[in-house]
């Protein structure tokens, strides 16, 4: 049961507006004594479930309402807010583990573009600028491209210039890939220079 100050505190009215509301039925409650109390399917059929939501920002009244109206959406609301600040940390840590490589990779491959530069026109007719992280993610993208055919083509001259076998060369792309999982998850090997 909820007391006339929860509601009042949590809607941001005043009491004698909750016992307006009681007395003329806007808002049904049970009387126990001087005191009303109100039950929380009561407040739900009064208030809807993102009018409550909404205010929740600015009162910590209206969260502790909230959390007794609607306990299984607050629930769900918890959840989903873990969940959003739990990726938003794994994404942090995995933007400081790629930070290293991708500093490499900045070295060798430096990004070609100014910020203000138009590198190409959208579908839409609008300038791609150097500065949108579309055109600078494609930009590397294209260039791992290059690297991966770059790749291949090496194991196809293994192949015909020391008769290399094909079983040999998918053992070369697999340690390659091995490698490269290693590194991105953070374990370092003995050679630096890989």
């Amino acid at each position: 049961m909820i007391t006339v100050e929860e509601v009042a505190k949590g809607l941001n009215v005043t009491q004698a507006t909750v016992r307006f509301w009681l007395k003329t039925g806007r808002l049904k409650g049970v009387k126990a004594g001087k005191q009303w109390r109100i039950m929380p399917e009561e407040l739900r059929e009064m208030i809807p479930f993102g009018v409550l939501f909404g205010s929740l920002e600015t009162s910590n009244d209206a969260v502790e309402l909230a959390k007794k109206v609607y306990p299984d959406q607050w629930k769900m609301m918890q959840e989903a807010h873990e969940a959003t600040t739990e990726e938003i940390e794994e994404e942090a840590l995995l933007n400081k583990i790629r930070r290293p490589y991708r500093e490499e990779i900045a070295l060798r491959f430096p990004y070609p573009y100014n910020d203000d530069e138009v590198v190409s026109a959208r579908e839409t007719g609008e300038p791609w600028y150097g500065d949108d992280l579309e055109v600078y993610h494609g930009y590397y993208e294209d260039k791992l491209k290059e690297e991966q055919k770059k790749f291949d083509k090496l194991l196809e001259m293994l192949q015909k210039k020391y008769n290399v076998q094909q079983k040999e060369t998918d053992e070369i792309k697999r340690t390659a890939e091995n490698i490269r999982l290693f590194m991105l998850a953070g374990y370092k090997g003995g050679d630096e220079s890989i």
